[in-house]
Order: C-alpha cells, then structure tokens, then sequence
C-alpha cells in the first residue's frame, strides 16, 4: 500500500527556495492498466516524475533538490476523556481502545503543549501538470535531467487519445489493434529522447525498442530489444511479436 509518513522539506538549487513534500514509508506501483510507453491508469504511485516549477519560473526534479529535514507525520490527538475510561471485557466486546492502546496510537500529550511543538511548513511543491509540459520544453531548460524527464511525460501524454482508441476497440474486438499514425511533433518528440538517450551511459533497450517500435523503425528496434536483457521475459515476448507484426502503436499489457 501507498502510506504517508510525514514531510519532506526541501530546498532548491536555483533560488534556494524551500518546499515542502510528502514524506512515503511505502509506495504500491500497482495500477489498472501499463502501457509499453511507460503510461499507466489508475496508478497508486505518483506519476510526476517530480517535474516541479519553482518560484523562480525555472523548473527542478524532486531527487535533485537538497533535503533539509523529515517531519514526521504528528499522532493524532487522543479522544476527549480518554484517562477517565474504564478497561474491562465490554471495552474488548464493543471494540473500544483501551488505554493501553490509545497510549501507544495517540498523543495524550496537553493540546497547547502539542500546538506550541507544531512546525509551520513551507509552501507546498508545485508539480508541473500534463498541459504544461510543453512550457517546459520550450523554456529549454540546462538541465538535461529535468528535460529528459519532461520530453517521456510529454511522449506519455501525446499517446492518450490512441489509449482511448485502444480501449473503445477493445470493446468488441478482443485481438486487433488500432491504427497508429504519430504526428510530426510526436516523431520530433521521440527523436529528442533517443538523443538524450544516446548521451548517457546506460540506456534502458526496451524503452530504446519502445521508441523506435512507435517510429515505424522495426529493424532498429529490434536490435534496440535484442540488448533488453534485464527486461521482464514476457515483455519481450511480446515485443517481438508486435516487432514481427510491424505493430506500431502502444501496447496495453498486464504485469
């Protein structure tokens, strides 16, 4: 499961403005839907990226701001009249906490004691939203990191009116697939994250297969898959398949 543990308060390296963000003791990736794009629906797990707009108009990734402090996510306040009840086997029946464990869930601690304890957090992260993204792009940011991360959310982006044309087929027609014919500013697109790609040290093949699949490149991306040998078998089972059938577009699949 997905659990809140507190606060991240975070400063950033632009304008050395602080933010505050929150704090997981526990992420659960699962979702209704992947996509061999990266795309999912549903997902329990933040799907940011940590793309976030600073105060300075620039933009940051959450991993790369500098953590100050974590504030631990306070108890709640223990229920009124809590020291005047009574521990016997009807508190047990009806389910009441005991003190025992009102102690141990709550803070019994005076409410102005706690109020006096409570720290005042910065203003919240601003996460950059889907139709902002070309904003971002066209800021051109130095940062190659923050534009890697922007260019793959904008290539998630452009592909959801296939996902709907996928989902609608799908309906009745449990084996095609839908046409798939991306615009020059999606094939611009995945150009620009091949070439960041080429840049670095440890490319991810099946997302470089992915990539050259939705360009209608077949032969690169078959080379791309045949060095994807970290992926996950049935993936590339299926990717060979949708290779082989010169099938272009996105794929729904389940883990």
């Amino acid at each position: 499961m997905t659990r809140i543990s507190g606060n991240h308060i975070i400063r950033t390296k632009c304008c050395k403005t602080f933010f505050s963000t929150l704090a997981y003791g526990s992420l659960n990736f699962s979702a209704s839907e992947f996509w061999t794009d990266g795309g999912t629906l549903h997902s329990l797990a933040p799907s940011t990226g940590g793309l976030c707009r600073c105060t300075c108009e620039g933009y940051f990734l959450l991993g790369d701001a500098e953590l100050i402090e974590t504030i631990r996510k306070p108890k709640p306040i223990a229920p009124e009249g809590w020291r005047d009840r009574t521990d016997n086997w009807l508190t047990r029946f009806f389910g009441r906490e005991s003190k025992e464990e009102i102690l141990w869930r709550y803070d019994t601690r005076p409410i102005e004691v706690i109020e006096a304890e409570r720290v005042p957090l910065p203003q919240d992260v601003k996460y950059v939203k889907d139709d902002e993204l070309i904003q971002v792009i066209e800021s051109a940011p130095d940062d190659s990191s923050v534009m890697n991360v922007t260019r793959r959310r904008y290539w998630i982006h452009l592909n959801e009116p296939h996902r709907e044309a996928y989902r609608l087929l799908r309906e009745t027609d449990k084996v095609s697939f839908p046409p798939y014919a991306p615009t020059e500013v999606q094939l611009n697109n995945m150009q620009q994250i091949l070439d960041l790609i080429n840049q670095g040290d440890n490319p991810n093949w099946f997302e470089v297969c992915e990539l050259y699949r939705e360009m209608s490149k077949f032969y690169e991306a078959q080379q791309a898959l045949d060095l994807a040998k970290d992926s996950e078998p049935r993936l590339i089972k299926m990717m060979n398949m949708l290779i082989a059938e010169k099938v272009n577009g996105p794929v729904r699949y389940r883990l």
